[in-house]
């Protein structure tokens, strides 16, 4: 499955979690991006750091696992969506990144028959 975000870039300071599984892809969709903003979003663990993910959204996008494997299943990041015009940065959208865990099946599944109990 595919998780789209959906960035309205005149619409400054929103907030919004994300909850991946694993190796799930995410889409970017900006709606409204202003004539020569670029759109940068931007993943690190706390932030005083350097981020881990950092990517220029043209008006659709979709990262794939390999782009968001910085972000180690289980771990809650930060993200923020930033637009940049003639050098000055404005936050966009910000909130939580988790990559959720996922039990996948190991060997062979367990068949249940549906019946009677015998007493």
């Amino acid at each position: 499955m595919v998780q789209t975000l959906t960035i309205r870039a005149q619409s400054p300071w929103r907030h919004h979690n994300i909850a991946l599984f694993d190796n799930e892809p995410l889409r970017f969709e900006i709606l409204d991006r202003p004539l020569g903003h670029e759109i940068i979003f931007t993943v690190g663990p706390d932030s005083a750091g350097a981020p881990v993910i950092e990517v220029v959204i043209p008006d659709t996008i979709t990262l794939d696992a390999s782009q968001l494997d910085a972000v180690p299943e289980g771990a809650t990041y930060f993200y923020n969506i930033w637009s940049r015009y003639a050098g000055q940065l404005t936050l966009v959208q910000r909130g939580k990144l988790l990559s959720r865990s996922s039990i996948a099946p190991e060997g062979v599944p367990l068949t249940l028959t549906l019946g009677a109990l015998p007493f």
